[in-house]
């Protein structure tokens, strides 16, 4: 029986993303979803812009980031950018009731959500005393951070956040 050797350390954002720059696929096509198209380059300095984003906002590994994205790119720049710096991404179906996305961010104790536009307006009526909103910056994108155990408040998304490569 042949043994399987695993590496000690292992990150999903390197092999999926990172990889393909390293390779010099940086040029290539990496997702298409419409009209977009993103390239390994876009790609990874994306997913290290939401990784910074997520290390100023003080998430250290093993913490969880709750994602309410469609399915788009942007929902790639939140999960690899979170699974880069060792937080534990927590993917949100977008077709849930208020009180559900309650008790689920309460639940998973995420310390940080992503919303963008829409699809974030769900989470609106369920916050009561758990979300309560504070608006700041794009209406476009915005987040959450956990203050407590069973509270969160609105940040904003730092959009157009400075990108280096992440450690």
């Amino acid at each position: 029986m042949k043994t399987i050797v695993l590496p000690s350390e292992f990150n999903a954002a390197t092999h999926f993303v990172d990889r393909h720059m390293l390779e010099g696929r940086g040029h290539k096509i990496a997702i298409e979803c419409g009209d977009q198209q993103v390239t390994y380059a876009q790609l990874f300095e994306r997913v290290n812009r939401f990784g910074n984003v997520l290390k100023r906002l003080s998430v250290r590994p093993e913490e969880r980031v709750a994602l309410l994205l469609l399915d788009t790119p942007e929902f790639f720049y939140g999960f690899f950018g979170g699974i880069k710096i060792g937080a534990v991404p927590i993917p949100l179906n977008t077709l849930l009731k208020p009180a559900e996305y309650q008790y689920i961010l309460n639940d998973c104790r995420a310390r940080v959500a992503d919303g963008i536009g829409e699809v974030e307006a769900p989470i609106g009526p369920a916050a009561g005393t758990a979300l309560p909103r504070r608006e700041h910056g794009p209406r476009d994108a915005r987040r959450f951070e956990r203050t407590g155990p069973q509270h969160a408040r609105l940040l904003a998304h730092a959009r157009r956040s400075r990108t280096t490569a992440l450690a």
